[in-house]
């Protein structure tokens, strides 16, 4: 599967199909943003995904990217005959509301990865990105197999970047430049990389990583700034070290604790903060929110936001990925998204409510 299996976008969670699999109980719902939903809705080709980030491209339209991705169709609410034929997928969103706005899938050749590593070792998933005087930016991760197979039989084995130089033609046309970022770092216990989260502010490009210390069990948000003509000279990048920027990526500083692979930190105009949005821990029902004066934080107190109540339906069943798309919100509304996944594949495969992102609005 991928990195813990992200999130993105609505799911339908119908009462009578809930029950149908007796899978929910009491806790059936339906979607908190069903306009949102209709407009996600797929039943056949791109059916369900995770590690959903959004990226906007221009003033109407939004780049989705996606994790592991199912392809096939929905019947019955099953997947029939299905399968997480890529790593990696995107969406271009036509429109900012839900009601009129239009979605198109696009995956590789074959229907594989959209995207693939340069040096074809492994796979690469998708973290977050930004356009830049008509260039789009895009970070990953690439992975290669442990030989262990499963949902966590990978190992992270270096951080990329695909710079295309026309995002607004059509997918299948892209011209797309990829860089190893050697502002990274992989080994067993211990994995940084930057990119999870990436935005603009005055004249620089803020970016966001995390630094996962496995021993310690714990993993760190961190910051890394450019200036915005300079995000692929590597060697400009300087860190956030407890009130200065310096040269080496190592000796950033951690901005906040307990927070998950995926994570968005987003400037809210209206309030003049940055809101810094994670699942704690990286696998856990509750999506936090914490709020700084600056792009380098102090980040404050976490506050939970919303609790998943999938993770109440199956001992096999977890949560992860939250974050939030401001390209999408309004007003003091911030639009998040969290993924669904199990342990059990035959899960996804019996009941097409999990494996999809879920829409959540939460004021501020």
């Amino acid at each position: 599967m991928s990195l813990v299996t992200a999130a993105v976008i609505g799911i339908s969670l119908s009462l009578i199909s809930c029950k149908k699999n007796n899978l929910c109980g009491n806790d059936c719902y339906s979607p908190l943003l069903p306009a949102w939903y209709n407009a996600f809705n797929n039943t056949n080709g791109w059916i369900g995904a995770d590690v959903a980030s959004s990226i906007l491209l221009d003033s109407t339209h939004v780049l989705w990217l996606y994790g592991d991705t199912w392809y096939g169709r929905i019947t019955n609410n099953t997947r029939n005959g299905a399968t997480i034929s890529s790593h990696n997928s995107i969406a271009i969103q036509t429109g900012l509301a839900p009601t009129t706005t239009s979605v198109h899938y696009y995956f590789g050749a074959n229907n594989n990865s959209f995207f693939t590593p340069s040096d074809g070792v492994g796979e690469i998933w998708p973290m977050h990105g930004i356009v830049i005087d008509s260039q789009l930016y895009i970070f990953f991760v690439q992975a290669s197999s442990t030989g262990q197979g499963g949902v966590w039989g990978f190992q992270l084995v270096n951080s990329r970047l695909i710079k295309i130089s026309n995002p607004f033609s059509p997918p299948g046309h892209w011209q797309m430049t990829q860089y190893v970022v050697p502002n990274s770092f992989f080994n067993s216990t211990m994995q940084i990389a930057f990119g999870a989260s990436v935005l603009k502010k005055d004249n620089f490009v803020y970016l966001y990583g995390t630094n996962t210390n496995n021993a310690a069990s714990q993993r760190y948000l961190e910051v890394a700034r450019v200036n915005i003509d300079s995000i692929t000279n590597f060697s400009s990048w300087n860190f956030y070290e407890q009130g200065q920027w310096v040269s080496n990526f190592q000796n950033a500083a951690h901005l906040a604790g307990n927070v998950g692979f995926d994570l968005s930190v987003s400037y809210l105009p209206s309030i003049n903060k940055y809101a810094l949005v994670t699942t704690v821990g990286g696998l856990s029902p509750d999506i936090t929110i914490q709020y700084a004066d600056s792009a380098w934080g102090n980040f404050g107190t976490a506050t939970t936001v919303y609790t998943c109540p999938e993770a109440k339906w199956s001992s096999n069943i977890f949560c992860y990925a939250g974050k939030a798309h401001p390209e999408i919100s309004t007003g003091s509304q911030l639009i998040i998204t969290y993924a669904t996944n199990s342990s059990n594949l035959a899960d996804l495969v019996n009941n097409a409510q999990l494996y999809w992102p879920r829409f959540v609005p939460i004021t501020f």
